[in-house]
């Protein structure tokens, strides 16, 4: 089933990534040697964090209505119940596009194309994983980011939706069918 999350979200091993920046942000870029996350609660647009709740939990909803088995009814309404809770983990975002030369990213993130337009080469290994420290306040955390592609159209975002929810409603039908065994 990772191979239908690889495949939305792997690419070539060549791949090439571009953050568009200020003046200021290349500054600290090339002083730490690092991009700095930013948390998901803070981003510019709010109602981006809360999309992806909501249309999850539409879906959800959606198997719900049409399920007749009463234990993955109740197994559904659980997941409902979790998927409605706020992230209880530090998120940090750090963007980038496909493309290099995007007037509406040029004037939003690279002070209206007085900025700068960084290319990263990224591999497609998405298990290689560095390991980041944070600390704050007495507070040391370890962090693996992972790499993954946005998607604009809805109907994409239904699919890999429905595609965890299936392998989850599966994989309890499974669990249920071995414990009546």
């Amino acid at each position: 089933e990772k191979q239908h999350w690889l495949l939305k979200h792997s690419s070539s091993d060549q791949l090439i990534l571009y953050h568009y920046t200020t003046a200021d942000g290349l500054k600290g870029i090339l002083d730490s040697r690092s991009f700095w996350g930013t948390d998901v609660y803070f981003l510019n647009d709010k109602l981006e964090l809360k999309y992806g709740n909501k249309i999850i939990l539409e879906r959800l909803n959606n198997y719900l209505n049409i399920e007749n088995d009463e234990c993955i009814k109740f197994f559904l309404k659980k997941l409902i119940e979790v998927a409605g809770v706020h992230n209880t983990y530090d998120t940090y975002i750090t963007c980038f596009s496909e493309d290099d030369n995007l007037l509406n990213q040029w004037e939003e993130y690279a002070a209206k194309g007085n900025g700068y337009n960084l290319g990263i080469r990224f591999s497609s290994d998405s298990d290689s994983r560095t390991k980041i420290s944070h600390y704050s306040e007495n507070l040391s955390t370890n962090y693996y980011p992972v790499l993954r592609k946005v998607f604009y159209e809805v109907e994409e975002q239904f699919e890999i939706i429905d595609n965890y929810i299936n392998i989850l409603i599966s994989a309890a039908r499974n669990a249920l069918r071995r414990k009546d065994e």
